[in-house]
């Protein structure tokens, strides 16, 4: 009798630790497939940053003439490209700047970040727009990838 009594409760142990290794599995699971998920919105979201919407003009008049849009969450963000030299040389990439209040701020927080694109130094910063899709503060390279 003690046998079965003995059996019974090692088969108990067994499952209970059987069940909790099949939950610790599915948690693994549940987590990578959430990095995942995170990982193609975050390749998304890179090239969302670093596309260039043909047939809208992004000339500096324009960027300077346009409407001052609030993003998804309320704040000002903004966008602005990073050429080589001047306007008309090579894109660099983007950095992005936000504020709560004043698009100039938002312009002027981006711009921190301009060495990051640029550095030797040779960055110039233009076509700044707010941007309808918040985005964090930072840089990105011409793909879109942060730098």
């Amino acid at each position: 009798m003690k046998f079965w009594k003995g059996a019974a409760a090692l088969l108990a142990v067994g499952a209970v630790a059987f069940g909790g290794s099949l939950a610790g599995t599915n948690y693994v699971l549940d987590s990578r497939e959430e990095a995942q998920l995170g990982a193609q919105q975050e390749l998304l979201d890179a090239q969302e940053r670093s596309q260039i919407v043909p047939g809208v003009d992004d000339s500096v008049e324009a960027a300077a003439n346009a409407s001052e849009v609030r993003d998804n969450i309320g704040t000002y963000t903004v966008r602005c490209q990073v050429h080589e030299g001047n306007v008309d040389g090579e894109l660099l990439g983007f950095v992005f700047g936000n504020h709560h209040e004043d698009v100039e701020t938002a312009v002027h927080t981006a711009e921190g970040f301009l060495s990051r694109v640029a550095p030797e130094g040779n960055g110039h910063l233009s076509h700044c727009r707010t941007w309808e899709k918040y985005s964090s503060i930072g840089a990105y390279d011409a793909s879109g990838r942060a730098v």
